[in-house]
């Protein structure tokens, strides 16, 4: 399994100066792998609609390559699934 995006919650903590380095250090952290973040703040309750349609756009902006190439002369890497192609 390949992770495609991280849901942090964050709560009134995240306002805190050392918060809001950590989320940078994590978010740089991510990025470096590849790996997107999205930021939800907390709440008492969610729609479940709005979650969705933010997990979606950040899901779009990604690019989805056909194939994957895992280096230059080897097997191509399946998108999807992430194993060799045959």
């Amino acid at each position: 399994m390949t992770p495609l995006l991280v849901i942090e919650l964050d709560d009134k903590s995240h306002e805190r100066a050392d918060r809001i380095e950590r989320d940078h250090f994590v978010d740089r952290a991510f990025a470096a792998a590849g790996i997107d973040v999205l930021h939800v703040k907390v709440r008492t309750s969610y729609v479940l609609e709005d979650i969705r349609s933010q997990v979606h756009a950040a899901l779009e902006k990604k690019e989805a390559p056909s194939v994957v190439a895992a280096s230059k002369g080897s097997t191509p890497v399946c998108p999807n699934c992430r194993t060799l192609m045959i």
